[in-house]
């Protein structure tokens, strides 16, 4: 299936694409800086709004080392996904530092 969104800045994409029945799979490529914290949590918003998946699979094997702002994200993304009754699993890479 052919990516559904793409988000680009300047140091990090974004692709969201079905993953199966009732689940997506968001791919992050480069950085999560502050402003690709609120891409990457905004693709998300948008993903569970629009599919209500039942699972999203956050692929962050591209992605550099998450610094705070990145960490954050992910928290408030499986936040999200928790209010909508969806469950999230993430991919590398090791939120610790």
């Amino acid at each position: 299936m052919h990516p559904e969104t793409t988000l680009a800045a300047d140091q990090l994409h974004v692709d969201t694409f079905g993953d199966g029945p009732g689940a997506l799979r968001v791919t992050v490529t480069g950085t999560i800086d502050r402003a690709g914290a609120r891409r990457l949590h905004k693709a998300v918003i948008n993903a569970l709004r629009r599919h209500r998946p039942e699972r999203i699979t956050m692929d962050l094997t591209r992605a550099s080392p998450l610094d705070p702002a990145g960490e954050r994200c992910l928290q408030l993304c499986q936040a999200d996904c928790l209010q909508m009754d969806c469950g999230f699993v993430q991919i590398g890479p090791d939120t610790h530092r």
